[in-house]
């Protein structure tokens, strides 16, 4: 189980970062998007450190399809998932 303080510091981390590179606050993240983030990260048992640095490389990646570049993209399987291969496996 992830505890949640980890959590919302990276859910804050997101949206710091989101504000500074797009200029504009993120909108409201959905509990039921925090729950789902939360259990990514427990399913790939990253850390903290971690999940920054793929944060980081998520707002760097230039998608092949146009994305708003907001939380709900970031915590998909998929997203999630790529990000991880790439940060672990370089």
């Amino acid at each position: 189980m992830v505890k949640m303080i980890t959590v919302s510091r990276l859910v804050a981390y997101f949206t710091d970062e989101y504000h500074k590179r797009a200029g504009i606050a993120h909108l409201p993240i959905p509990r039921n998007q925090i729950v789902r983030f939360a259990d990514l990260i427990s399913a790939f048992s990253v850390e903290e450190r971690d999940v920054m640095a793929m944060i980081d490389a998520y707002f760097d990646t230039d998608f092949s399809t146009p994305t708003d570049y907001r939380f709900g993209h970031f915590a998909t399987d998929g997203v999630f998932q790529n990000l991880y291969c790439k940060h672990f496996y370089k």
